[in-house]
C-alpha cells in the first residue's frame, strides 16, 4: 500500500514546500506561513519545508561575485 500512496504524496509535499518558500521570500511573516500550512512549530517548518527560491539563489551568487570583485 505504501508503494501506491507514496508517489502520489511526494508531489504534494513538493508543492507545499515550494508554497511556503515563496511566501517567505515575499516577506510573509513565518508565523502566518506556519499557521496557514498547519505546522505545529516553526522548527518543523524550517527543518523540512523551507528551501531557497531560484531568485534568492541567483541573488546570493551575484552578491558573492560582487564581494570577490571588490577585493
Amino acid at each position: 500500500m505504501a508503494g501506491v500512496w507514496e508517489p502520489r504524496c511526494k508531489p504534494l509535499h513538493g508543492l507545499r514546500r515550494s508554497w511556503a518558500s515563496h511566501l517567505l521570500a515575499a516577506r510573509t511573516p513565518i508565523d502566518t506561513v506556519r499557521r496557514l500550512g498547519g505546522w505545529a512549530s516553526h522548527a518543523t517548518l524550517e527543518r523540512f519545508y523551507l528551501a531557497p527560491t531560484p531568485a534568492s539563489l541567483t541573488k546570493a551568487v551575484h552578491a558573492s561575485e560582487a564581494l570577490l570583485v571588490k577585493r
